[in-house]
């Protein structure tokens, strides 16, 4: 008896938002949905990604990723919005122009939440200052 080990490789197709499927017919349908586009969108202004629960931002490990964007334009702010009004159900407009964020989701897509970094950043810079001050 010969042992035989053989290769098998399996097609995947990969939509432009990264959203892997089985069959190219399938990656075609969903390229052709809002739900691509607007990922697709919000993707391309993403300055980093990261793990918020290795990072100590949430305390939580259901936040498999974590985006940062600098709000530096309207533009961004308002790809911002529409990819929280479609994957959190709830439009964020309060955000404010020159402000970093994160945005945080689940690895199902169905949690999605926003912490302004450059308010917590002042908030830190305010602890310390009064930790420095002399009595």
């Amino acid at each position: 008896m010969e042992k035989i080990e053989i290769e098998v490789k399996e097609v995947r197709f990969k939509a432009a938002d990264g959203t892997v499927f089985k069959t190219e017919q399938e990656c075609k349908r969903y390229e052709d949905t809002a739900k691509c586009v607007i990922k697709q969108r919000f993707m391309s202004i993403v300055e980093k990604t990261i793990n918020p629960y290795e990072e100590g931002l949430c305390e939580s490990c259901d936040y498999a990723e974590g985006f940062i964007i600098n709000l530096e334009d309207e533009n961004k702010i308002d790809i911002v919005n529409v990819y929280l009004s479609y994957y959190g159900n709830t439009p964020f407009s309060y955000h404010v122009k020159g402000h970093t964020i994160i945005v945080m989701h689940n690895s199902y897509d169905d949690c999605v939440w926003v912490k302004d970094l450059s308010v917590e950043l002042e908030k830190l810079k305010s602890l310390i200052d009064s930790v420095n001050k002399p009595f």
